[in-house]
């Protein structure tokens, strides 16, 4: 009868050692969710540096959008929107060809050239102040399109803007 005592007492300090164990990972798991969280949580601080047009648009629209409000932005939009809109130009007069549909494969090649994170072959570098699409219309005009409209800045509907962009 004392031996099963004793075996029932060992049985029980296994049993306090799993649960301590249990205690310790639990512990160490809900450390980790709450520190991926918080890190994932993160407000993204978007300054001149920051690569606009490689972020997360669900995760950081409110910021994105703040940053399209702020003073002088519609301006460098125009800025940027003409030095696609030349480089564009340059390339398109520069592979013209007398062939029928010409214009039409240069379209098709300049669309895939802007979808691109490389617009070597236009020889100018890609603007990543806009999280969006840029592309060619059937008129050689440049259009933009921002990847969503939560970011949508409300300058867009000033006239010297509407026929820069195509809206969502």
């Amino acid at each position: 009868m004392g031996n099963n005592v004793n075996t029932k007492n060992k049985v029980g300090i296994k049993d306090l050692k799993k649960f301590v164990i249990f205690i310790i990972v639990s512990i160490i798991v809900i450390f980790i969710i709450v520190f991926v969280t918080l890190l994932c949580n993160k407000k993204q601080e978007i300054n001149d540096n920051t690569n606009i047009s490689e972020l997360n648009i669900k995760k950081y629209s409110s910021e994105i959008k703040e940053n399209y409000e702020l003073e002088g932005k519609k301006d460098k939009f125009i800025e940027e929107y003409y030095y696609v809109q030349n480089g564009v130009g340059m390339y398109i007069l520069n592979n013209s060809t007398l062939e029928d549909n010409s214009f039409e494969s240069l379209k098709e090649k300049i669309n895939k050239i802007l979808s691109k994170k490389d617009w070597s072959d236009l020889e100018m570098e890609v603007p990543t102040s806009w999280n969006g699409k840029w592309s060619v219309n059937e008129k050689g005009n440049v259009k933009f399109k921002f990847a969503s409209k939560d970011i949508e800045p409300s300058w867009l509907e000033d006239e010297n803007i509407k026929s820069l962009v195509e809206l969502n």
